[in-house]
């Protein structure tokens, strides 16, 4: 219920209030560093409080369960994402990104889904159907020959309101994310605060054991 009523108002307090949105994009002195974590394009097995559940299934990936391989027929639906370190209040954005694409530059992505403006209280209960999709769902599809793909989800927290924008299917391929998030404003996300991933090829028939032999080295951190 408190976080309806937070849904429902917060639309109104931006209008109300041409102040807030100035402050909620720089309240830098509000938002008190967490612990930092590192994402490698090899690895977004880091973090806490995050999980991600398939559907109608229901098959669980967090830091617990993270680089389990799955059969892509397992994903055909939008998943259910949570993130439950947050202040109510808090906005986040999530995204979900396949590394492995043949042809790819070690900075391009192939962009599953993108979700900006979560509000924290929506996050942390997996609805995230009032946020604003810059792009939508699309279900995992790794081509004959291609072998394993990690399929990652990435949290990141915003100091304010991104601007509504939507990209075109084509955009999907050879997305650039982190330049993409530099783009969007000055210190407008922080993170990745957390990150989980699944594997699956084209002939993935089940679920199998991860593998804990990823290479781990620092790489980027948007704090």
């Amino acid at each position: 219920m408190r976080c309806f009523l937070i849904a429902f108002i917060f639309p109104f307090v931006l209008s109300m209030k041409p102040d807030y949105l100035e402050f909620l994009e720089d309240y830098d002195d509000y938002l008190k560093p967490k612990s930092k974590v590192n994402y490698t394009r090899n690895n977004a097995c880091f973090g806490d409080y995050m999980s991600v559940v398939s559907l109608p299934l229901e098959l669980y990936v967090d830091h617990k369960r993270c680089n389990l391989k799955f059969s892509k027929d397992m994903w055909k639906k939008e998943p259910i994402v949570r993130y439950n370190d947050v202040v109510t209040t808090d906005l986040f954005a999530m995204v979900m990104v396949d590394p492995d694409v043949p042809g790819l530059k070690e900075d391009e992505y192939y962009l599953h889904w993108l979700v900006v403006n979560i509000l924290g209280c929506e996050l942390a209960d997996g609805y995230i159907e009032r946020a604003d999709k810059i792009i939508r769902y699309k279900p995992i599809a790794p081509a004959r020959g291609t072998g394993f793909h990690k399929y990652q989800f990435l949290i990141y927290q915003q100091s304010g309101i991104i601007p509504k924008c939507k990209f075109s299917e084509k955009q999907r391929n050879r997305f650039k994310l982190f330049d993409w998030l530099k783009s969007r404003a000055p210190k407008r996300f922080y993170g990745p605060l957390s990150g989980v991933q699944f594997q699956a090829d084209f002939n993935s028939p089940g679920i199998e054991s991860d593998d804990p032999d990823i290479p781990f080295k620092c790489d980027h951190m948007f704090y």
